[in-house]
């Protein structure tokens, strides 16, 4: 990788968690600010054809996960999307467990109640 593209830790305004929701093209602007480099070298790097970029009018778009495996961001951004997809799992299945428990202590307690107040006997 050249030193002039080498990430320094995400910038100000990012941080993993948003790089997770990135759009699927970027402008210039915001892929320099990813990579902490200028959006007039990020310019450069489309117009030579270095990046995975379209022109839209003068604007370039930038496929943001060919951006992330340039800055040597893409494995991280991978592992973070996994270890939330496992969260949400485990989320899911203690809510299940939950559901499950409070199923069994209510039958518990309909089993438990005193029924012969209510008929009168």
């Amino acid at each position: 990788m050249p030193k002039s593209i080498q990430v320094i830790p995400i910038q100000k305004r990012y941080s993993y968690h948003d790089l997770l929701d990135l759009p699927a093209m970027l402008t210039c602007e915001e892929a320099a600010e990813i990579a902490g480099v200028s959006s007039r070298f990020v310019s450069k790097l489309c117009a030579l054809g270095e990046v995975e970029a379209t022109h839209i009018g003068k604007i370039w778009r930038i496929n943001t996960e060919g951006w992330l495996r340039r800055c040597g961001l893409y494995d991280q951004v991978e592992s973070l999307r996994a270890m939330e997809d496992e969260r949400a799992a485990l989320i899911t299945a203690r809510e299940n467990l939950e559901n499950q428990m409070s199923r069994k202590d209510a039958v518990e307690a309909i089993e438990a109640f005193d029924w012969s107040t209510l008929i009168g006997f």
